[in-house]
């Protein structure tokens, strides 16, 4: 009876264990994919009610976090700008900057090594997670795509030759007199109203110049108000510039503007600068009110070196180029930039932006047929061994 009694107590062991375990499995099939790349652990990867497990300092190492074991309670601890990760292990509850969190399965020590739930880690260090059941791989993403901004084609609506509908023609005539942007939709467009508010006279022009998508889901309309010069024959009553556009959009989205004056003393100009893609780098129009004073070769420079104003482009003459200088001779700029600008190591799209940002910016002036890039007051080849710069480029 004494050796049936310890056979039993045997068994019973291994119940024990098995009900501990079961559910726990290595699976050597799963992959994952950190940012594009396949992360090869030193520890298999563990599957438990469905829930991914892996060594938690190789996680938060390639999550940028620092990792911290503490022997006294059994923990580890994940920290990341801000962000503060603590699990213990075999309990159900983490703590996510200071605030308790109840998990689906605990951190866990197999085989030494201490395991982490992938998931609920990756997710509470800012990236996404996505399981794919087919290919049996989880992928982590941490780095977004650079959002390229899509320009929106839109039609110009003449509120008096349009026919609208009656609930489209009561919100035009409730705000055309209001100053600020007004969107209303029907039937998949969306139709924005710029207004410029009460005018003392006539004279004042209003136009919409771009609609334009910034990020995703945030269209950003811009408009000019062009304002009459002292002197003008103008109406003498009160009006309400405004101007109403339409483009097609089924999603919801938000909506800004800016409205910019356009007076008698001011010219706008086009500035080039470089816009990086995913696959090339582009010379890209900027426009710039300038007073028309200023509307000379030089100050265009000037106002290039100075860099964009949008946050989408960057420069194309890198910051430690100095502008030497400018001349004009016979319809000829010469563009004199330091020695700094043969040191930079640009690639033939990067080297062929910068030329045109230069010559594109000057040759709008009337008095401007060619450009001549010079470095130290010098004629080169090239910058950077790509574009030949020997020669005036012309007005094309």
């Amino acid at each position: 009876m004494k050796k049936k009694a310890k056979i039993m107590a045997v068994v019973l062991t291994l119940m024990l264990l098995t009900s501990v375990i079961t559910g726990v499995h290595a699976d050597e099939d799963i992959q994952i994919v950190f940012n594009g790349e396949e992360m090869n652990f030193d520890v298999t990867p563990v599957i438990e009610s469905g829930r991914v497990l892996v060594p938690f300092a190789h996680l938060f190492r390639i999550l940028g976090a620092e990792v911290t074991w503490n022997a006294e309670d059994r923990s580890v601890i994940g920290e990341k700008e801000g962000i503060s990760i603590h699990l213990e292990i075999d309990s159900r509850e983490a703590f996510v900057n200071g605030e308790r969190v109840e998990l689906d399965v605990p951190a866990r020590i197999i085989s030494d090594r201490t395991m982490v739930p992938l998931r609920f880690a990756s997710e509470n260090m800012g990236a996404t997670v996505e399981w794919n059941g087919e290919t049996r791989t989880v992928t982590i993403v941490t780095v977004e795509e650079d959002f390229q901004i899509r320009h929106l084609d839109f039609d110009r609506i003449d509120a008096f030759e349009t026919e609208m509908s009656e609930e489209l023609s009561s919100w035009y005539e409730t705000y055309r007199e209001t100053a600020g942007f007004h969107t209303y939709h029907e039937n998949g467009w969306i139709y924005v109203l710029a207004a410029a508010g009460e005018k003392p006279t006539g004279g004042f022009s209003l136009r919409v110049l771009t609609v334009s998508e910034t990020a995703t889901g945030e269209i950003f309309v811009e408009a000019e108000l062009e304002i009459p010069a002292p002197g003008d024959m103008v109406t003498q009553a009160l009006t309400y510039p405004h101007s109403l556009i339409r483009f097609e959009e089924a999603r919801d989205v938000s909506i800004d503007g800016s409205l910019r004056e356009l007076t008698p003393d001011m010219q706008e100009v086009t500035l080039y600068f470089m816009e990086v893609t995913d696959t090339a780098f582009l010379a890209t129009a900027e426009g710039r009110l300038v007073h028309q004073s200023e509307v000379t070769a030089e100050n265009l420079m000037e106002e290039l070196m100075k860099g964009p104003e949008s946050e989408h482009l960057s420069r194309a003459i890198p910051e430690e180029v100095e502008l030497r200088g400018v001349s004009l001779s016979e319809g000829v700029a010469y563009v004199d930039l330091s020695a700094e600008v043969m040191e930079v190591h640009l690639g033939a799209e990067a080297e062929a932006v910068l030329v045109h940002s230069i010559v594109w910016t000057l040759v709008q002036l009337p008095e401007v047929d060619a450009v001549q890039i010079l470095v130290e007051g010098e004629v080169v080849e090239t910058i950077a061994g790509h574009v030949s710069i020997d020669r005036p480029f012309v007005r094309e």
